[in-house]
């Protein structure tokens, strides 16, 4: 796993470059380095995905450090927060003092459904829960937070643009992602079984994020 901190005025990433110990499967096939399906394709998959999720994911997060890694990001939240993809809304309750609101929005309309049954439980009035693709963001928000979205869109290049364009001057975008990673043998890994983590979870998990970044237009600031 390697941390990453970029921004251009700005944009913060941590990026997971470890591979998922849930996802590969017995039967490995040579595919090509980024699989696509379609975008429908994959909210269909998140929509079956969304009542078992939080259970069939969870004890492999807590093993990888992910809760930390989730919570270390978002202690840089601030302001009025619009979280894209957030999934089953496994970040609300990690968002600090220092944030005001929150929009949790997902393209998944059964993702949405047990994010805002979770912001009910919580009873955090900051929370509100609507359905949009990250393509589809717009906005002017202090803060923007995607935590293993980019891996689940067709195009993350723009999905990034979105979300940079949804910034107010000054604000920033936080990622937290998992792809490409600094060794050869653990990218084999990732191209190897990319296929069928993509069918299983609707996530490419191969995408090169530096590349993605750069060609987003945003610039790095540390690393």
């Amino acid at each position: 796993v390697f941390l990453t901190a970029l921004g251009g005025g700005g944009l913060a990433v941590v990026s997971a470059a470890a591979a998922y110990t849930y996802t590969t499967s017995s039967e490995p096939i040579d595919v090509d380095a980024h699989p696509r399906c379609g975008c429908c394709a994959r909210v269909e998959r998140f929509d079956a995905l969304a009542e078992t999720y939080d259970d069939e994911i969870g004890v492999d997060e807590l093993v990888m450090g992910l809760p930390l890694l989730r919570r270390w990001l978002l202690r840089r939240a601030r302001g009025d927060v619009l979280e894209v993809a957030c999934g089953t809304g496994r970040n609300l309750e990690l968002y600090p003092a220092a944030v005001t609101s929150i929009v949790a929005t997902d393209a998944s309309d059964a993702m949405v459904r047990v994010t805002a049954a979770k912001a009910a439980t919580l009873g955090d009035g900051r929370i509100s829960v609507r359905r949009a693709a990250v393509e589809t963001v717009a906005g002017a928000y202090d803060t923007v937070v995607d935590t293993f979205g980019l891996c689940s869109v067709d195009d993350p290049v723009a999905a990034l643009q979105a979300m940079a364009g949804a910034v107010r001057p000054g604000g920033e975008v936080l990622l937290l992602e998992h792809g490409r990673a600094h060794y050869a043998w653990l990218n084999r890994l990732l191209d190897r079984h990319g296929a069928q983590h993509l069918l299983r979870w609707g996530c490419s998990w191969n995408r090169d994020y530096v590349r993605v970044i750069e060609q987003a237009g945003l610039e790095g600031v540390s690393l």
